[in-house]
């Protein structure tokens, strides 16, 4: 199962690339918010086949995993500079990346440890689920930033006027 899942993930992380373009896509053409919503929404497909995957694995899951892999390799890289910048501005964003970097380690510390005392306990499919309560509590902080003006709202206007 371990051999099969590295080549799922190694189909992941190739699938990237093409994501990376389609979420840079929609953060043009529907703004920041909305990429960030789609990209909230796409790790689902990343974390919901590992907790309803079945013991020796399942080839259909395995892809649908694979396809959340290359959302995250490709969406993560791509929205966080977008969102950090649609709410900070480009003038702020490096005082704010340094902070945002920062706080988000905290969490990301007690991941792994979190992740292996389920896996010991045998339990790593409720962990999965919370992972997925989780997505559910970025999903409404995202969208509650709808309502957030956009920082780089005249940068955007003087790239226009380039344009024409």
């Amino acid at each position: 199962f371990v051999s099969d899942a590295l080549k799922y993930l190694a189909l992941g992380a190739g699938g990237g690339i093409p994501m990376s373009f389609v979420l840079g896509w929609i953060d043009d053409k529907y703004g920041s918010i909305t990429a960030s919503i789609v990209l909230n929404l796409l790790f689902f497909f990343a974390v919901i086949p590992l907790a309803i995957m079945p013991v020796g694995g399942d080839p259909l899951l395995m892809l649908v995993w694979a396809f959340g892999v290359a959302c995250m390799v490709g969406g993560v890289p791509t929205m966080h500079p977008c969102i950090t910048s649609y709410v900070y501005g480009r003038k702020h964003y490096m005082e704010a990346n340094k902070w945002i970097m920062t706080v988000q380690a905290i969490p990301m510390a007690f991941a792994l440890p979190f992740m292996g005392l389920f896996n010991q306990a045998g339990h790593l499919t409720q962990a999965y689920y919370v992972l997925a309560g989780l997505l559910v509590v970025s999903l409404i902080t995202i969208i509650t930033m709808r309502k957030i003006p956009d920082a780089n709202i005249q940068d955007r206007a003087y790239g226009r006027r380039l344009e024409t």
